[in-house]
Parts: C-alpha cells; structure tokens; sequence
C-alpha cells in the first residue's frame, strides 16, 4: 500500500514542481519586462518596481505555501493555492504584455477580481460547503470578469497604462453593475461561514481569508476618495493597491494554509486579529479622509480631534471585535488529537502502553532528545500547559485513551 501511494504521489509531486517553476518564471519575466519598459521611459504605477516586485512576491510565496498543502495530502487544497498563485502571477503578467504590447489590455483591467474569486473558492473548498456554493459563486466571477474584459476598451492609441479609475476609459453602467454585483458575492461568502462556523480556529481561519477579498475591494474604493477629496497622487495609491492585493492574497493563503485541518488557536488569533485590523485601518483612513476634508476649511484643530476620536473609537471596537471572535469555543480533545503528526501519535501511543522515554526512542530509531521534543509538541498541541500540580503525561495518555485509539503501528 505505501509503494502504491508513493507511486500515485510521484506524478503529482512532478506536476506541482512543474507548476511551481512556470509560476516564478514567468514572475521573473513580467518583473524584468516592466522595469525594462520603465528604464525606456514608460512611467506607468506598472512598472513601478515596488508593486511589480510586490505581485511577483506574492506569487512565488504563495506557490511556497501550496507545498504545505500537498505535504498534509491534501491535493485539492494544493492545486487550490497553486490557482491562486497562477491568477496573482497572471496579473503581474497580464500588465507587463499591455504596458509593452498594449495587447489584452481589457483582460488585464478586470483581472484584479480573479485572485479574489479564487481566494473564496479555496475558503468554500476548506470549509466543506456544499459544491454548488462553488458552482454559483464561480460561475459568477467567470461572467463578471469575461464581460468586464470584453467591454472595457481603453484609449486609441494606447499609450502606456493610466493610473488607477482614469478618465481616459470611456465608463460603463454594465462594469459599474458588474463590480457591485461582484462586491456584493464576495461580502456573502464571508458572512456565510461566520454564520455556520462553530467558532473553532480553523472555522475562524477559513472565515477570515474569505474576508480578505472584499476588503481588498473597498481598499479599491478607498483608492478614488484618497484621490478627491484626500489629494493623493493618483500612481501611489494605484501602486499602493498593488501592494494591498499582494498583501492580502499572501494572508489569504497563509490562513488557509494553516488549517491542519485543525488550526493552532494562538495562530489563529493573530491572523483573525490581523485581518479585523485591516479593516479598523482601512475604516479609518476612509473617515479621517472625509472628516479631515470637510472640517479643514473651519478648523485645523477640530479637524484632529475629530480624527483623533476617530481612531480611538476605531480601535476599542478592533479589541472588542477581536476578543469576540478570536476566542474560539473549546476545542474538543479528541479533535486535537488530529492535529498530531503521524510520529507524534507513535510517541504517544507507546507513552500510552506506559512505555519509557528511551524504549520509545529505541523502537522508533530516535534519540532521546527528539523523543522530548515530540512530546513537547504534543502537550503544545493537546493544550497542556505547564503548570504546577498538573502532569502533562499522565493528562495526553488520558486524552488518546478516552478518545478511544487503538494501537499505533510502529515501524519495524
């Protein structure tokens, strides 16, 4: 059975490998070809080197994480991460081929919503929702992103790309309907695993990477009103969102790469924290935009405090916000148990025979040492901290006994 397994692993491992060396190739073809472009003489937010370079990053991280996935057997959520990789890599690649061709240049103004779609479909995939979840929500981005492409036209000659929401694109109703109707799915995924999550770390992990895409689209909006009234230079807020998208499809990934399928809680709080924070700087750097914009002209003063107040309200929702969602219901033991790697339940189990630290070294071929940090990593991961009164071993060996497992095969 193992030679079989590793005989069906051995194509897919080539596969991956194979996927995984295109991606960061063409990476590094899209980030060469825009920083050529710019020493020409194309000054485009494109090939501005930080958002380039930021796209390309989180491409080759990405396809990094996937390996983790396939490490836990988990193919489907593998080649769920590599797509993600793919559509990040494609955007980068997408702008190279229109700053310098000013081919696909409607493709590439509408690809930002396919990192974002692909995002919510591993989140649906992860947490095990119906398939025809998938199906719609998919179908969904797939018209959106394909109509978008097709009407969007950009100005004849096309000379270079404009900075982000240009006035030289002719607006259409249908891609303004197109992206609220896209907005607006990506707000229900989310919401629809928070509502049937059991609060558990990787219910919560899974959540929070679906929240990522509609953020990254109000930071989109944000964009415009950091333009007027707020003043900024259009290319750095364009080349900003280049980087947020990077930013948060990286965080995405690293979520749900973090599902084990049973998520570390500490992990899980500081991810859940992370991304609920996003949104508290997001919310008030939108505010303080506006409020600074209409008090300025009365009063310099009133205007600071406002945002000072701002902020401070901001942030005591943040901690509450956190505090609500970050401290999950208790985790069951015997599905803490999952979390164990396959040595660690040979550790265990042998411990559970009542067997001594250096007998189970000797039957699994370890030293001592690795013995004890098997079982550290074991009490770390059953929740057993170290404390006065209290004997780790004798708690694990009462968890796998009550969770009624049977005995672990050791190799010989």
């Amino acid at each position: 059975m193992v030679v079989e397994q590793r005989v069906q692993a051995a194509p897919t491992l080539r596969a991956v490998t194979l996927v995984r060396i295109v991606i960061v190739a063409v990476a590094v073809a899209a980030v060469a070809a825009l920083l050529t472009a710019r020493l020409g003489g194309v000054d485009s937010y494109l090939t501005h080197p930080v958002g380039a370079l930021a796209l390309a990053g989180a491409g080759a991280g990405i396809a990094a994480l996937a390996g983790r996935r396939f490490a836990l057997r988990d193919r489907t959520g593998g080649w769920w991460m590599l797509a993600l990789s793919a559509a990040v890599t494609a955007y980068l690649a997408l702008g190279a081929i229109a700053t310098t061709t000013s081919l696909l240049v409607g493709l590439w103004s509408v690809w930002w919503a396919a990192p974002l779609v692909v995002v919510q479909l591993a989140a649906l995939y992860a947490a095990r929702t119906p398939w025809w979840w998938s199906v719609v929500f998919g179908s969904l981005g797939a018209v959106a992103i394909s109509l978008g492409a097709i009407i969007a036209r950009p100005p004849t000659p096309f000379v270079g790309l404009a900075p982000i929401a240009p006035e030289g694109w002719p607006a259409s109703p249908v891609i303004d309907v197109l992206i609220t109707v896209t907005f607006a799915a990506t707000v229900v995924v989310p919401v629809l695993l928070v509502v049937r999550s059991d609060r558990t770390p990787t219910a919560l992990l899974i959540a929070a990477s679906a929240a990522l895409p509609p953020l990254l689209i109000i930071v989109c909006t944000g964009l415009a009103i950091a333009r007027d009234p707020g003043a900024v230079e259009p290319e750095i807020g364009s080349v900003g969102y280049l980087v947020a998208l990077s930013t948060g499809c990286l965080i995405a990934a690293l979520c749900l790469t973090l599902v084990r399928p049973v998520a570390d809680v500490a992990v899980a709080r500081r991810l859940i924290a992370t991304v609920v924070g996003a949104y508290a700087v997001v919310l008030i750097a939108l505010l303080a935009t506006l409020l600074s914009a209409g008090l300025a002209p009365v009063s310099p003063l009133a205007s600071g405090l406002a945002v000072a107040a701002l902020a401070v309200a901001v942030a005591i929702g943040w901690w509450r916000v956190v505090g609500l969602l970050a401290t999950p219901e208790q985790v069951p033991t015997a599905t803490r148990l999952t979390m164990l790697s396959a040595r660690e339940q040979q550790v265990l189990a042998l411990l559970a025979d009542g067997v001594r630290d250096a007998d189970i070294a000797a039957a699994l071929h370890l030293s001592e040492r690795t013995v004890e940090s098997h079982l550290i990593r074991i009490f770390s991961k059953l929740g057993l901290e170290a404390s006065e009164g209290r004997n780790r071993r004798v708690l694990a060996v009462r968890a796998w006994s009550e969770a009624g497992y049977g005995e672990t095969r050791i190799p010989g």
